[in-house]
């Protein structure tokens, strides 16, 4: 088994192969096996760190994102207020309730076959 030097360039590697060329967790593993000499399951737990990593990053990077969103729609919430436009302060409030999962919009559906809606209510 080799031993990897440096394993943040490793991961690194590994992430641009998964994200920027679509490989698949069984190529990335089969990968690690071929050029870098690794067992089965040592190259699994760099593909799982990998994709921890990963996670972590893109949950940072969204939650600061919709952080940003949601500022700048209460600014402009604030706006219309003073500017005494409330069609728009409808807009912004109506935007502000969909980001923050409050405004459910209404849907009509047809059809001539039984329509099946499952609903979870249950929090993950």
């Amino acid at each position: 088994m080799a031993k990897i030097e440096d394993k943040d360039k490793l991961l690194k590697e590994l992430a641009d192969l998964r994200y920027k060329k679509g490989w698949s967790r069984a190529a990335l593993i089969q990968y690690l096996k071929d050029a870098h000499k690794l067992n089965q399951s040592r190259s699994y737990d760099y593909v799982r760190e990998m994709m921890e990593k990963t996670a972590e990053a893109y949950h940072k990077t969204n939650t600061e994102a919709l952080s940003d969103s949601i500022e700048f729609m209460e600014e402009m919430r604030e706006k219309a207020v003073k500017a005494n436009n409330d069609k728009m302060v409808l807009e912004w409030t109506r935007e502000l309730h969909k980001v923050s999962q409050l405004y459910v919009q209404k849907m009509e559906l047809t059809s001539n076959q039984p329509i099946v809606i499952n609903i979870n209510t249950k929090e993950k």
